[in-house]
């Protein structure tokens, strides 16, 4: 609700300087979401991935946009992981993904699900 009413008023006040008017609703918001980086599932998948895709691969913050806040708001760990690429129109217009990171992503849950415990 904050995050809400902080871009509320930023539009009033950046579109009332220049005299237009806005009316703003919002369809969703959607919650945050952490997970423990030293939890133990968490870090045999980040192995997982370093195994598989790269192993210089690092944890970092996802800026959202996914159903991870369903699994944590359970306690269960969750990562999000997939393949990103400036060239592949991510979440546009023809987007696409290469048959070579679809294999990555595929060998990263295998070989996560060969070692997980």
């Amino acid at each position: 609700e904050a995050v809400a009413r902080e871009i509320e008023t930023y539009v009033r006040e950046n579109t009332s300087e220049v005299g237009i008017e806005t009316d703003i609703s919002f369809i969703t918001k959607g919650r945050g979401w952490s997970s423990d980086p030293d939890n133990p599932f968490t870090q045999v998948f980040l192995e997982a991935a370093r195994e598989v895709a790269d192993p210089q691969i690092v944890m970092a913050a996802d800026l959202g946009g996914n159903d991870g806040h369903y699994f944590t708001s359970v306690g269960i760990p969750t990562v999000c992981f997939g393949p990103i690429a400036a060239d592949t129109n991510f979440h546009g217009i023809d987007e696409f993904m290469r048959f070579s990171d679809y294999e990555k992503v595929k060998g990263v849950l295998i070989r996560f699900a060969e070692t997980c415990e």
